[in-house]
């Protein structure tokens, strides 16, 4: 026979395996999360995956010693020769373009917009 006992004690299992549920994606994500190999890709990331990416023993915080690891570690990836020295193109994953040529371009895409619709009114 079931009490009223019983049914509290079905609910309080219920909700611990829905709150289960809901922790394992966030753990998951972190653990899955891809390693930057550049500037522009890290500050594309959310900041809590970024966060339990340097949190190598999963305790909730980053020690200084765990960021100035993954600091030390996101160096060597982003300098691609190995010299020591990371440049603008590893910086940004690309050749960065000259100041002239971007204006240029931003010029030009300036131009295009206006007349896509048909002109200014």
């Amino acid at each position: 026979m079931l009490t009223a006992r019983h049914g509290r004690i079905a609910v309080l299992v219920v909700s611990a395996a829905l709150v289960a549920i809901a922790c394992v994606p966030t753990f998951a994500y972190a653990a899955d999360a891809k390693y930057p190999s550049n500037w522009s890709e890290f500050l594309r990331m959310q900041a809590m995956p970024a966060m339990h990416m340097m949190d190598s023993d999963k305790k909730g915080y980053v020690t200084k010693e765990e960021f100035m690891k993954f600091q030390e570690e996101f160096f060597s990836r982003m300098d691609k020769d190995h010299d020591g020295k990371v440049t603008g193109e590893e910086w940004v994953g690309h050749k960065p373009a000259k100041k002239g040529a971007a204006k240029a371009q931003q010029g030009a895409q300036m131009g295009a917009d206006k007349t896509e619709g048909g002109g200014e009114k």
